[in-house]
């Protein structure tokens, strides 16, 4: 935190104000998709500072690349665009189409993204050493709705997506149903 001003009014002297400073840790989120990586660096406050996509350089489908480089290339593409150094990032979620295991967050039943499978979670965390976390694309959409969206206030809810695929999220008293194998809520 930094003194932003002071307020006064009071008895004593005036009262300092601070405020979080933005540029104190940076998040990077990711979203892969059949051809493209999206990438978004956002500082502390979530204040999103740089976009970067990069598209599959493959023309018999998208997921062929090695992930760890194809993630490595969008996070330095955004990180240069925001001006920040990749080691100032603290963290990385990664949204993904299909099912991600739930014990060892590894993708799995990713049709789309053949190359996305048992130990990319590990790979990414050890090149980019920090945390990684990989999420199904439709329940970040959910967390995200239950957080800030039309689903705020509510604690039972489902959420069906209708992209390449179809897909489902299930939310109960306010906590997302992944399922003993992460499928809860596939379609």
């Amino acid at each position: 935190v930094a003194a932003v001003g002071a307020q006064a009014g009071g008895r004593g002297p005036n009262a300092a104000l601070y405020s979080v400073v933005p540029s104190s840790a940076y998040v990077a989120a990711l979203y892969v998709e059949h051809g493209l990586v999206s990438t978004a660096v956002a500082d502390v406050t979530g204040r999103v500072i740089a976009e970067a996509r990069i598209a599959e350089a493959h023309d018999d489908g998208f997921g062929r690349e090695d992930p760890v480089e194809l993630v490595r290339s969008a996070v330095d593409r955004a990180c240069r665009q925001a001006g920040v150094s990749v080691s100032m990032l603290s963290a990385f979620v990664i949204g993904s189409p299909g099912v991600v295991d739930p014990v060892t967050g590894d993708p799995r039943l990713s049709y789309n993204l053949p190359a996305w499978q048992d130990g990319v979670l590990a790979g990414l965390r050890g090149a980019l050493h920090k945390n990684v976390l990989i999420e199904n694309d439709v329940n970040l959409a959910a967390m995200a709705e239950h957080a800030l969206g039309a689903a705020g206030g509510t604690d039972d809810f489902v959420l069906i997506w209708l992209g390449v695929g179809v897909g489902l999220a299930t939310v109960l008293g306010g906590r997302l149903h992944r399922g003993a194998s992460g499928a809860a809520g596939e379609i």
